[in-house]
């Protein structure tokens, strides 16, 4: 009997040491498996994000360089186009030629009322008109207005019964 209880005890011995083993085993395997399971998954998502910032700049760089070419193409436009008038206007003559018809006539009256207010007669000069940029230049933007720099004058677009006019204007904010 001495001799089967030791027997036994051998054996559980045995079997805890083997299932000691086997688990030892089977967590190094896990272990191994989540460390290369981990590994793939970072070099994913490297990968990805790579992929990602690529297309990013692609696009950032594409969509800079529409707009550039938009704003150029704009530049020339305005350049080739300008001649005085005012080009595919809708309705160039907006103010049937009311706003300088009430400027005369606002000039006559009060060279009237002059004349009449003193012995010495004054004629009126007409105002000067509006007159188109001397230079060829491209538009500042400032503050949603366009300006344009000739030399030390800035001029802005206005319009007037024979079309668009540059107005000499005090140079825009920050100039």
């Amino acid at each position: 009997m001495q001799e089967t209880s030791s027997q036994n005890q051998a054996n559980r011995q045995q079997n805890t040491s083997e299932n000691q083993a086997q688990r030892q085993s089977t967590s190094s395997q896990n272990q191994a498996q989540r460390q290369t399971t981990s590994s793939q998954n970072q070099s994913s998502r490297q990968a990805a994000a790579a992929q990602t910032t690529s297309q990013n700049q692609s696009t950032r760089q594409a969509t800079a360089k529409e707009m550039q070419n938009t704003r150029s193409t704009t530049v020339t436009n305005v350049q080739n186009n300008y001649d005085g008038n005012c080009n595919n206007c809708s309705n160039s003559d907006w103010d049937g030629g009311s706003a300088a018809a009430g400027f005369v006539a606002g000039a006559i009256v009060v060279g009237a009322a002059t004349a009449a207010t003193t012995p010495n007669t004054i004629v009126a000069a007409p105002a000067p008109g509006p007159v188109g940029p001397p230079c060829n230049v491209a538009p500042v933007a400032v503050n949603g207005v366009s300006y344009y720099q000739c030399g030390a004058t800035w001029y802005a677009a206005g319009y007037a019964s024979s079309g668009v006019a540059y107005m000499p204007v005090q140079p825009p904010p920050g100039y």
